[in-house]
């Protein structure tokens, strides 16, 4: 259904806003991949929640993108002092994302951003 996609971000939106949702909307709007995901977690256990939330949620703040960079200019001194935006995500992206096995905004976000 075309118009799917368009109904669950903006119940997703809502909720990020703490708009509270009549149970009957919260049922008629849960997406396909929520189901899915929701079957998932009873086979395996746990759910990625990269699963369950859109990527158009996927995004973090000029302010967690500033800790970033001083995170960088922390951890990146003498030979890899100006370093590359491949060894950034290799030293700093990758491990702090491997336990939970997520991308770094929804490490720093786990409800989600709106990019």
């Amino acid at each position: 259904n075309p118009a799917q996609p368009n109904r669950v971000a903006q119940v997703q939106e809502a909720e990020l806003e703490g708009i509270e949702l009549r149970p009957a909307q919260r049922e008629a709007q849960q997406p396909r991949d929520e189901q899915h995901a929701a079957n998932e977690q009873q086979a395996f256990g746990e759910v990625n929640p990269m699963k369950l939330i859109p990527a158009n949620l996927w995004g973090i703040t000029g302010h967690q993108l500033m800790e970033l960079a001083d995170e960088v200019m922390k951890k990146c001194t003498g030979a890899n002092e100006n370093p590359n935006v491949y060894q950034v995500v290799e030293l700093i992206i990758k491990p702090a994302c491997a336990s939970r096995n997520v991308s770094y905004a929804i490490l720093k976000n786990p409800k989600g951003k709106k990019c």
